[in-house]
């Protein structure tokens, strides 16, 4: 049923042609905050979020599951004695809704707060007429009005109105009436013409989806609850705050469009954290040569040598950082401990830094040791691999150690040697590049960069980006896929270098946020795989009922004959006891055959992960029946991981 109620919510979340009128237009360019989101046709909005946005190799059909949700929502009507009242089709006439909180106070640390929501639908009159009605009639709520209704429930209570296609909820009858006399018109001041919205929004129209945050007045009420605590607390609150900027915080902006989603915070003037981290901007070059089958990635393109310098001058200034005389004193103390300057260190990433996790040959990323690397760009190679000898030979001596140098062509090679310890991070710097990983990692790394190895550049992840950015990440959704056993059916349709890549501004005044495709394409697709695999659960149960079966006679087969089954047919499956797949296929189309597993080269005591028998068509997931007759569902990289152990079947 959470199915079911998560789909029903899809409906009413979703937001084609929207309004000119918004509530934007009616509330205040002070209000706390603001949400929109309106599709006009929920089904359809519905029905393009979950059909996977071009991620999987075909669209993702959820006619099905529609059918389940209004079925679903029948019951749920017929469960609350709603008579004829049809909940599906009010659901289906919701085209969006918008959400504001124009007043937010804390007084003695309980919030007052003024707000207002406006449902858009169709049927407001039929809904309104029936919902207050009834509440009027159970005496939770009075009658105000003939479209106007007071609802309470102990301390709480709001107001309830209709104008023409909304329905309207206030925290009171105030609240309520402007609003609705606004409604139609412009209101001067209104939130809609506010150039801070406007900036926010990265847009002067007012998106289908979007959400405003005022950060001004957050701050506002932060900076008069710290001012309550007293003492140091609140001194070193508003001396680090202010020093930062953070009081200069003008808004949050969101937005998602067709093809992106946009986040921005902006400020009313240059804020000094922003200028810290604004050191340098470059292309997507260094996430474009990471190897295909990165499951996540982020590439930096400022100068650490510019970053250490402003971070240091902050944390330096007792005027600005209160823990200024702790933070010097720390700093020389470490920089005797290893006996090099930090900043000589930092200089070596002039050109800014990547980092990647890979998945291992099985698909999964658990082992993070093991497949992760970092890759530092620097102008001067010489000069780097100067200061790196330095640091590790002074940090190696000190345990036993030693560092030990090769050249492979171009490429030169540091490695750590120390005694008991076999496997130890490598550097190898090729170029202007100086990866840092395990020595499996850094070569599939290499791999990528020399042309041996498909690329991200292959799949175009960073297109509709900006050129230039202070940072790039990237997550692939196949990797993410291989990870749930829920997910094993949707994997296998995921395509090739489905992700989701990111580029993120950072300007003395504001950070920008720009995504390649709309979050909720992402989300969609998780929600479509979890469509794909409840559509599948009959069958899935009726290819379970066959793998338990056999897996059980297989069992009995070697504990008679002390040895593995052939075939099915050894096991007494032929002719009309014969099991084959899929289960829904025509009576004249003939069934195909499960496979067996060798157990050879297995713990005869582990009897939970050996495997006997598999259903080969990856469609239904990664099904497989156990030596101990059980059956169970596994993710991709789990299925892999086992037949690194096992044979796979032929």
């Amino acid at each position: 049923m959470h199915r079911l109620f998560l789909s029903a919510l899809t409906l009413v979340l979703l937001v084609s042609a929207a309004p000119s009128q918004t509530l934007a237009h009616s509330v205040s360019a002070n209000s706390l905050l603001y949400i929109r989101s309106y599709s006009g046709d929920p089904i359809e909005a519905m029905k393009q979020v979950f059909s996977g946005g071009g991620l999987y190799d075909t669209p993702v059909d959820i006619d099905g599951i529609i059918d389940m949700m209004d079925e679903g929502l029948q019951q749920a009507g017929d469960m609350m004695d709603l008579g004829d009242i049809n909940l599906g089709k009010w659901i289906r006439s919701i085209q969006g809704y918008e959400a504001a909180i124009t007043r937010f106070e804390l007084t003695d640390g309980f919030p007052e707060v003024d707000f207002v929501i406006v449902m858009h639908t169709t049927m407001a009159d039929e809904i309104y007429s029936l919902v207050s009605g009834k509440l009027i009639e159970d005496a939770a709520a009075d009658e105000v009005s003939e479209n106007e209704m007071e609802m309470s429930m102990g301390e709480f209570s709001m107001n309830i109105g209709r104008h023409d296609d909304m329905i309207v909820f206030a925290s009171d009858q105030r609240q309520l009436r402007e609003t609705m006399k606004d409604f139609g018109s412009v209101k001067q001041g209104s939130l809609a013409q506010s150039p801070t919205f406007k900036r926010a929004m990265g847009s002067d129209d007012i998106p289908k989806y979007c959400a405003f945050i005022n950060a001004k007045h957050l701050m506002k009420i932060a900076r008069e609850e710290a001012g309550n605590w007293g003492g140091n607390d609140a001194g070193s609150f508003e001396q680090i705050a202010g020093g930062l900027g953070l009081f200069n915080l003008a808004a949050v902006g969101w937005n998602e469009q067709d093809t992106t989603t946009h986040l921005a915070v902006i400020s009313d003037g240059n804020i000094p954290l922003f200028e810290m981290l604004d050191c340098g901007k470059s292309g997507h070059e260094a996430l474009d040569v990471l190897p295909a089958d990165t499951a996540f990635a982020m590439a930096w393109n400022g100068s650490a040598d510019t970053l250490w310098k402003k971070v240091t001058t902050f944390l330096m200034d007792d005027t600005r950082f209160p823990m200024a005389p702790m933070f010097k004193e720390r700093l020389i103390s470490l920089q005797k401990q290893i006996g090099i300057r930090l900043e000589d260190i930092a200089a070596v990433a002039t050109g800014g830094m990547s980092m990647a996790m890979l998945p291992d040959e099985r698909g999964r990323i658990d082992r993070f040791q093991e497949n992760f690397f970092v890759t530092v760009r620097t102008s001067e190679s010489q000069k780097a691999q100067a200061t790196i000898a330095d640091l590790m030979t002074k940090m190696l001596t000190p345990r036993g150690g030693e560092l030990v140098v090769t050249n492979e062509g171009d490429r030169t090679w540091f490695r750590a040697k120390l005694p008991n310890e076999r496997d130890t991070p490598c550097m190898v710097f090729d170029g202007d590049g100086i990866i840092i990983a395990m020595e499996s990692a850094a070569r599939r790394a290499l791999d990528a960069r020399s042309g041996n190895f498909p690329t991200l550049a292959r799949y175009g992840v960073c297109k509709g980006l900006p050129q230039q950015a202070s940072l790039f990440a990237y997550v692939s959704l196949k990797a993410a896929m291989a990870q749930q056993s829920e997910l094993a059916a949707a994997f296998q349709r995921v395509r090739d270098g489905a992700g989701i890549a990111t580029a993120i501004n950072v300007d003395p005044d504001r950070i920008v946020i720009r995504t390649s495709k709309p979050i909720t394409q992402i989300l969609g697709a998780f929600g479509a795989a979890g469509v794909i695999h409840e559509t599948q659960s009959k069958e899935r149960r009726v290819i379970r009922k066959d793998l338990g079966t056999i897996a059980k006679a297989y069992r009995e087969y070697k504990a008679k004959n002390g040895k593995d089954p052939a075939s099915l047919s050894a096991l007494g499956f032929t002719g009309d006891k014969a099991l084959s797949y899929p289960p829904n296929r025509p009576a004249n189309v003939p069934g195909k055959s499960y496979k067996l597993v060798s157990t050879e080269g297995t713990d005869p005591e582990d009897e939970w992960s050996t495997i006997v028998v598999v259903c080969p068509d990856s469609r239904f997931g990664r099904i497989v029946g156990l030596i101990n007759g059980n059956v169970r569902s596994l993710s991709e990289s789990q299925f892999r991981a086992q037949f690194t152990k096992q044979r796979a079947p032929k």
